[in-house]
């Protein structure tokens, strides 16, 4: 295939009616596109419908102009370009009906096909959307409950068909690694965006997609998103469709996932491209809230103490050490201390702040919890089901009795971290 990142003169060029070549959003599954896709969609300039596989039809095209040619082409160039004019009749269709100038094409098969992409089109612009790991090991497992067979997660879940984690990081780390190399050989051709500042800040977010592919600002693009009408057709996530505007609650979600379900080699590669992207890293205190409790200085602790972390995502809201002995007291006898106050305590509590309030009341079922993880435990290992209970029994006293003026009547919390 010729090389993509020199072009000869004759062959740099847009769509073949004039109109500027497409663009492009290149990302793993279950990483924002559709959100994205309809941010982009609501500009008057451009146009981002469902996916498309343009990828593919190019791959397959050429494919078969390839077997179906005799003698076999020498040059791949001329059949590239014949794929690429198959694909500019149907973009300029899609155009003129949409009634707009560009297209910008979201299909999961671009980041599997990107070099193909940029020698087909060397104007072609591309989006690169990326994800913090194990929030997308979580949102994987939220959009395939019933088995990894959809989004391209198959052949992952094959590879690892015991264990779920495993196989979406190996996800995970091809499509970062592909998007990576490929954004090191085109930077000049490439925008990087994360989820996470996608939608804690979508008008800046957007503000280097526009300058990417050379169209004025839209103001006010998250509302303008949500009020115009998108093309049907095409894969996306379905749950946009019953969203009313962009939400932050999913970040962070990945907290609930058990780092040591995180192979130290795998870890040692989530590591080394987390960082390279801006994110956090993993360790066995994944999901905490901060580092292990001070006992763990060499000097055993106090197995009556636990420091209880309540969170929101990975953000945490309130930490103290919580005397389990007097918890059993519900009359109020307990009282929570500041976490930097000399207590030693070998075990670490979290309990997401969403939780909370249900967990006081007694609504939820901290079994129940605990196994999705919504309330989680890190230190040593309790060896009876008997012995974990007797923990979480005293800590559901202590939080239904008031949590020692942690909680209101309402059970939310009433001290939160600045």
């Amino acid at each position: 295939m010729s090389d993509p990142s020199s072009p000869a003169p004759e062959e740099r060029h847009g769509a073949g009616d004039g109109r500027p070549a497409p663009a492009f959003i290149a990302c793993g599954a279950r990483s924002g596109s559709t959100l994205l896709r309809w941010l982009i969609d609501s500009h008057p300039q451009l146009s981002c419908p469902g996916e498309s596989d343009l990828a593919l039809l190019l791959e397959r095209f050429i494919r078969s102009a390839t077997a179906l040619s005799s003698p076999p082409p020498t040059d791949e160039g001329p059949v590239v370009a014949r794929a690429r004019a198959a694909a500019d009749a149907l973009i300029a269709a899609h155009l003129n009906v949409a009634g707009k100038e560009r297209l910008c094409d979201k299909s999961l098969s671009n980041a599997l096909h990107l070099e193909l992409l940029a020698t087909a089109w060397p104007d072609a612009r591309f989006v690169l959307l990326h994800r913090q790991p194990m929030d997308f090991v979580m949102s994987a497992i939220d959009g395939s409950p019933w088995g990894l067979s959809g989004y391209g997660f198959g052949e992952w879940a094959q590879r690892s068909p015991t264990d779920t984690v495993v196989a979406m990081v190996g996800y995970w780390l091809d499509r970062t690694r592909r998007l990576l190399a490929f954004e090191e050989r085109f930077a000049d051709r490439c925008l990087r965006l994360r989820y996470e500042d996608l939608v804690a800040n979508p008008e800046a977010a957007l503000a280097g997609i526009w300058q990417l592919l050379a169209v004025p600002p839209l103001p006010e693009p998250a509302r303008a998103a949500f009020a115009a009408p998108h093309h049907g057709h095409g894969g996306a996530d379905h749950k946009v469709w019953y969203t009313d505007g962009i939400h932050e609650e999913s970040v962070g979600r990945g907290a609930r996932v058990p780092p040591q379900l995180v192979t130290s080699l795998l870890r040692n590669s989530v590591n080394e491209l987390a960082e390279r992207l801006g994110y956090a890293t993993i360790d066995d205190y994944w999901g905490s809230g901060g580092g292990p409790p001070a006992a763990l200085d060499g000097a055993a602790g106090d197995d009556t103490l636990v420091e209880l972390r309540i969170l929101d995502g990975q953000t945490l809201r309130w930490n103290g050490v919580i005397d389990l002995a007097a918890a059993t007291a519900v009359d109020g006898g307990a009282t929570a201390r500041s976490a930097d106050a000399p207590a030693r305590t070998a075990r670490i509590v979290v309990i997401e702040r969403a939780t909370l309030a249900a967990i006081s009341a007694g609504s939820e079922n901290i079994g129940g919890a605990l196994r999705a993880r919504t309330v989680r435990s890190y230190g040593p290992r309790v060896q009876y089901y008997a012995e974990e209970s007797e923990i979480f029994r005293r800590l559901a006293a202590f939080l239904g009795a008031g949590g020692g003026g942690l909680l209101g009547p309402d059970g939310a919390l009433t001290q939160l971290l600045d």
